[in-house]
């Protein structure tokens, strides 16, 4: 490690320089006298500013080598891959899997077993199974499907038919457990649907929960934020049966049982928004469809340790789009955003070199003292290079 600057910008007050570390002979040495809990509280410190100050440093990846589409679903896999299901060229829909390998190329897998869709939902479970729920037929039809892949999209099973209602555009997300929720979306005829279920047994059963107090919508995002026993599931977005982009968000702490509204003035309807956490009590609202079927290019950050406060940040710096597809990759401690698929191309966010720095320095204090009183990762350390002048 070379001499650098003492402080991160986005650290505050940061490491002082007597603190940083000069040279690889000296870290060691340097390291036995760092107070640990300082290193950690500048870890947690650099990660809590990180959502605001770096989720806007997006860059183009190289062009993929699958073609142009919309509302395809994608999922990560928790390795560095990531999977992309389906979705429509504008002249068919697509029975498709597409795999992003560890060195940023697309594989194109063997034909799925499942037919051709889009508006899908997919989850990653905590296993690394990823679940394709839902979507709309070639025929123009809601499915009443949930197909499952636990090597990738090599090879998929479907589950036993679920007791819910046929359904596309309907909102999916991952709870403690492996606990998944289904909620809402387009059904038969056109019926937009406002019913909640769930299931803790990887989909052999099903439960239906309390009517919700949000109303019938199709095209909402649901996720799954830290805090609390349970989580906190959020329910953003949708449009109402008489079309109406919502600019709500549903809140509930008891894994879906019961809702409350957050009344906010902030960020104006919209429906297909593309939503994630990031840092595990934040998470982004990007895009969508809102009035007038206007295509919207605005980035909102929610904070939901301060009670749900949203701060708009500088627009994305790619053309407005909806029905687009975002995923999680898995950092050092917890997982972030990394990718955003759309159309036929992908941008990535780097992660903060900050952050990456002071959770190996932090990961050779605890080596150099050998104390591991309580796990720094989630997911297994990966592999690093030296480059020079990096």
């Amino acid at each position: 490690l070379e001499r650098g600057p003492a402080r991160s910008p986005a650290m505050g007050g940061g490491l002082s320089s007597a603190d940083a570390p000069c040279c690889c002979a000296e870290v060691s040495d340097r390291l036995e006298t760092l107070p640990e809990a300082r290193l950690l509280e500048q870890v947690n410190a650099c990660q809590e500013s990180e959502a605001s100050c770096q989720v806007l440093q997006w860059r183009p990846l190289p062009i993929p080598e699958w073609p142009a589409r919309s509302s395809a679903a994608a999922a990560a896999l928790g390795d560095g891959r990531v999977l992309l299901l389906g979705g429509t060229d504008g002249q068919s829909f697509l029975q498709e899997v597409w795999r992003r390998t560890e060195l940023g190329g697309w594989q194109k897998l063997p034909i799925p077993p499942w037919s051709a869709r889009m508006d899908a939902a997919s989850v990653t479970l905590p296993s690394g199974e990823v679940w394709l729920v839902g979507g709309e037929s070639a025929d123009r039809e809601p499915l009443r499907e949930v197909w499952c892949t636990g090597d990738g999209g090599s090879t998929w099973k479907e589950l036993p038919k679920p007791p819910w209602n046929a359904r596309a555009r309907c909102a999916v997300t991952v709870l403690s457990g492996s606990a998944v929720l289904v909620m809402g979306g387009w059904g038969l005829r056109g019926t937009l649907l406002g019913d909640v279920w769930l299931t803790e047994d990887n989909g052999h059963s099903w439960v239906q929960l309390s009517k919700p107090a949000w109303g019938p919508r199709e095209s909402a995002t649901a996720m799954t934020c830290e805090g609390g026993l349970n989580g906190i599931v959020l329910l953003v977005g949708g449009f109402n049966p008489q079309g109406q982009s919502l600019a709500e968000v549903w809140v509930s702490y008891s894994r879906g049982c019961s809702w409350q509204s957050d009344s906010h003035e902030s960020w104006p309807g919209r429906g297909f928004p593309v939503a994630l956490p990031t840092s595990g009590s934040s998470a982004l609202i990007l895009g969508g469809v809102g009035s007038g079927r206007a295509i919207m290019a605005d980035v909102w950050s929610l904070n939901v340790t301060s009670g749900l406060d949203w701060e708009e940040l500088p627009e994305l710096p790619f053309p407005p789009r909806a029905c687009a597809a975002a995923v999680h990759q898995h950092a050092l401690i917890r997982p972030r955003p990394r990718l955003l698929c759309h159309s036929s191309a992908t941008f990535a966010r780097p992660p903060c070199p900050w952050v990456l720095l002071l959770r190996l320095l932090l990961l050779q204090l605890r080596m150099c003292r050998g104390v591991f009183a309580e796990p720094i990762h989630t997911e297994p350390l990966p592999t690093w290079s030296m480059k020079a002048g990096v």
